[in-house]
């Protein structure tokens, strides 16, 4: 799932800004070209829920890299705080955007989102314990 989310946001990165900007989902080693985009996953966690479900919190952390300086960086974190509150993942679900926030950090975009969701752990059906005939009543 997380590979799905990883993807929507790049789709959705390449939709808004087009070829100009690079978008990579892995480190860059070297050769970076700017502008370009890096999604990375913070950490991953679960809170249990009833049953089989969980919650899944996934955060990122969009980082962009501008060409033209840090007023690169405000115009296009404006631009991602509209266009990715909501994402299409591949099989055409819709995840939404929490706990949206930015910062600049030595000239680089810090984009944080969360795009949480609940998930169901099937398991094996457990052997059924063997029925019992009871009987009731009362002495007399």
């Amino acid at each position: 799932m997380i590979k799905d989310i990883m993807d929507a946001i790049a789709i959705r990165l390449h939709e808004v800004f087009g070829d100009e900007y690079e978008i990579n989902q892995e480190d860059i080693v070297q050769g970076l070209k700017e502008p370009c985009f890096l999604i990375i996953l913070v950490d991953y966690s679960k809170e249990p829920l009833l049953q089989s479900r969980s919650k899944r919190l996934v955060p990122f952390d969009i980082l962009f890299f501008p060409s033209n300086g840090v007023l690169q960086c405000y115009e296009v974190a404006d631009q991602m705080m509209n266009e990715l509150e909501f994402i299409t993942l591949l099989d055409g679900d819709t995840m939404h955007a929490t706990k949206i926030k930015t910062e600049v950090v030595e000239d680089v975009l810090h984009f944080f989102v969360n795009y949480n969701f609940v998930a169901t752990v099937t398991e094996d059906a457990k052997d059924m314990m063997e029925s019992i005939a009871v009987e009731n009543g009362t002495k007399e």
